[in-house]
């Protein structure tokens, strides 16, 4: 099952989703099992997760970055933990067959119901059960790596070789499984409401601890009866008092009865008229720790968890086997201690609490603020990697940026092109030997608008896709272009890069708004001599500096556009050659298969009405 980040969510989102939660359990005809195990992450782990590896030459600049990395691993190390959400569905039948079939059924139905929850369940592999088994069996254990079952059966060894601990030896109220001991609770007494964060503050507490819930669905018919039988047998009780006190106007009925006929009537009115169900359910937990005066503490710490919620949960004393074979996501509840609850009892215990994001080759973006954990995301694994970094002024922002730059320089050959619109970058570009290129009347580093190469417009046309940038290139120079003027910048474009097969040159021998200029003048047309005078300003005049040829390193994986200086008037046609040069260099990079990471700060700057 797919985590959601529902302690986060609006109440109307809560209550959409619980509703939701209730549908699919009305829906369910078979028992299932569901099992949440919040494991804390073996440290060794975490490091290597985290921790950059020595994939470039800035090996200073890498063990400063990692000793600060390695602080906040310290600091999180037992808040950082893997959530783990497993459905098992269970069923019984005569033959494999009939039981693959209803299960099967049973699957897609499920799987429908919980993508509109927003939450997803999948199918998971032999040795995806392998590995999760492993890890509840072995707390604390290092990760499984390149893990398959056909090399166990190579070395003549079982599944039960790899998952099973060194050893078990059961107690009265614990047990030790390998280097580890473990102590089974069980939910014995519920309060009459309870609030939907019950299961999320227990997977809060700083230790692991496994959570099952086996929910077995009462056919409606039988609910009815037993509760018809039920409140039958309560209300000859009462009649016996009313016998015995028959002279009183009010015979003394005790409170307990009188609470049950009241219960016991409001439950068969609810099954009969508000279309809910009945189900027997099971609630185990299981804790684990280091030495025996832990294991008593973190029992303590989840009893008063649980108090809080005014739920009482006890020991299961010489029935710690039982209970850890009915904690496993197997389907097995041996120990079989149930309450009789309604859809909107049992949903109330919402498996999903917040989703934790601990990625694979992922990247550190801070601390959860409220799991106190690690955040480790790749965002090349989303769906659409691309994002905003939001916040008030001075919370950060450009910091957050400039901290995920340095996981990518560090752990990564992708590229980085940032506009700074504020100089902000600088400094971090020339420490790790990128190329600050500062746009500006006065400066000396210059961009070619003509510049092109084989890349340029994704596979397209290259001289006709740069023929539209230059259009919108002279739009911006000189304001709005009539069709005629369009015409004869489109042919003159052509005729700029009619000497050059395929675009094939090197940067040196690019053509330049100048040649540009000059093709203009000998044109017949009196559109073209205006347009050519119109852009003498920036050919010949005190702005020429896109007339020049680029004389910056455009091929440096680190690469900083300073538009700080630019002004107002030239601020459009400046983000416009960023822009290109950008979409060149993406173009260039997707052929060759290579990420492209693009920054740019102080975004609401380039509105239109800045531009």
């Amino acid at each position: 099952m797919k985590n959601i980040n529902y302690i986060l969510a609006r109440d109307e989102e809560k209550n959409s989703i619980f509703s939701k939660y209730c549908s699919i359990l009305n829906s369910l005809d078979e028992k299932i099992q569901i099992t949440i195990n919040n494991t804390t992450v073996n440290v060794e782990d975490l490091a290597e997760k985290v921790l950059i590896k020595n994939k470039t030459n800035f090996e200073e600049l890498r063990d400063e970055y990692n000793e600060i990395l390695k602080e906040k691993i310290y600091e999180s190390k037992n808040r950082t933990a893997k959530k783990e959400l497993f459905l098992t569905l269970t069923t019984m039948a005569n033959n494999v067959e009939t039981a693959h079939e209803r299960l099967m059924s049973m699957y897609n139905n499920l799987s429908t119901q919980f993508k509109k929850l927003g939450s997803d369940i999948k199918n998971i592999s032999a040795e995806e059960v392998i590995e999760s088994l492993y890890y509840i069996l072995n707390p604390g254990k290092r990760e499984l790596k390149d893990f398959r079952i056909d090399n166990l059966f190579a070395k003549g060894m079982s599944v039960k070789d790899l998952i099973a601990p060194p050893s078990f030896k059961f107690k009265i109220n614990h047990f030790q499984m390998g280097d580890n001991l473990v102590r089974c609770l069980f939910v014995k007494d519920l309060a009459t409401s309870l609030k939907d964060t019950f299961i999320h503050d227990i997977l809060e507490l700083p230790f692991s601890v496994t959570i099952t819930m086996h929910i077995e669905p009462i056919e409606s018919a039988k609910a009815v009866d037993f509760l018809r039988k039920k409140l039958t047998n309560l209300e000859t009780n009462k009649l016996q008092y009313t016998k015995r006190d028959r002279f009183n106007l009010n015979p003394y009925i005790p409170y307990e009865l009188r609470k049950a006929i009241e219960e016991t009537n409001k439950l068969l009115d609810e099954l009969t008229s508000k279309n809910k169900k009945m189900f027997d359910v099971s609630i185990y937990m299981a804790i684990y720790a280091d030495s025996y005066e832990e294991l008593n503490e973190r029992t303590l710490k989840l009893i008063n968890t649980c108090k809080r919620h005014l739920v009482i949960i006890n020991t299961l004393n010489h029935q710690q086997e039982e209970a850890f074979a009915s904690v496993l996501p197997i389907g097995y509840n041996k120990v079989g201690i149930k309450r009789t609850l309604l859809t909107d009892s049992t949903a109330i215990f919402m498996p999903y609490s917040m989703d934790d994001i601990l990625d694979d080759d992922g990247f550190y973006y801070g601390i959860n603020q409220i799991t106190k954990g690690l955040i480790i995301l790749n965002r090349k694994k989303l769906e659409n990697p691309a994002g905003f970094i939001l916040g008030r002024p001075r919370s950060g922002k450009s910091f957050a940026a400039k901290r995920e730059i340095i996981n990518v320089l560090l752990s990564t050959d992708d590229d980085i092109l940032v506009v700074d619109p504020e100089g902000e970058y600088i400094t971090l570009c020339e420490n790790f030997g990128g190329e600050v290129i500062r746009i500006s009347t006065d400066s000396e580093n210059y961009i070619n608008p003509f510049d092109i190469s084989e890349d340029y417009g994704a596979g397209e046309n290259p001289v006709m896709t740069k023929s539209e940038f230059i259009l919108g290139f002279c739009e911006s120079l000189l304001g709005s272009l009539k069709a005629v003027d369009k015409s004869i910048i489109d042919r003159c474009v052509k005729l700029t890069y009619s000497k050059y097969e395929n675009a094939n040159i090197k940067i040196d021998d690019m053509p330049t708004l100048k040649d540009f200029y000059n093709i203009l003048i000998k044109q017949p047309e009196a559109e073209a001599k205006d347009i050519a005078l119109a852009l003498e300003l920036y050919v010949n005049g005190s702005l020429n500096m896109f007339s020049h040829r680029t004389n910056v390193d455009v091929k440096n994986r680190f690469t900083v556009f300073n538009i700080r200086d630019l002004g107002k008037q030239l601020k459009g046609i400046g983000m416009l050659m960023v822009l290109d040069f950008i979409w060149n260099r993406l173009c260039t990079n997707w052929e060759k298969k290579k990420r492209t990471w693009v920054y740019i700060d102080e975004f609401y700057m380039f509105s239109l009405t800045n531009m």
